[in-house]
């Protein structure tokens, strides 16, 4: 969000809509993706000259990706604390919710994304002289 608020900022877009988006954007949303980040840096670096780290990160990508999700999850569920029905408030948080426990499942459960995490390319030989 705020990398979109700054292109928005430049691109000239109007003043009414950057506030919208403001009001949308707290400092504790970025918390959800500070598990999900290594899991870009390693898609980043993924080949055959990746280092150890990377090839862990890799390794452990589809744990990071649902420790993401679920401290979402968990955003989202305090915020809905106490809960007194649907309403204008309320909905964003639910939607969201749901949204995430789709992909969560999904993260967890799809045998393509256990494919993708557990293929990496092969590390390159040392040449012995």
């Amino acid at each position: 969000m705020p990398v979109a608020m700054g292109i928005g900022h430049y691109a000239g877009v109007n003043q009414d809509a950057m506030h919208l988006l403001r009001d949308f954007w707290r400092v504790d949303t970025l918390l959800p993706a500070l598990p999900a980040l290594p899991v870009l840096y390693a898609l980043c670096r993924r080949s055959p000259s990746a280092s150890r780290t990377v090839r862990w990160v890799w390794e452990h990508g589809r744990g990071l990706l649902g420790t993401s999700l679920a401290v979402d999850i968990t955003l989202n569920a305090r915020e809905l604390i106490p809960f007194v029905g649907i309403d204008d408030r309320n909905l964003l948080p639910i939607a969201s919710a749901v949204i995430d426990v789709y992909f969560l499942i999904y993260v967890l459960a799809a045998r393509r994304v256990r494919d993708t995490f557990s293929d990496f390319p092969p590390p390159l030989e040392t040449a012995a002289p």
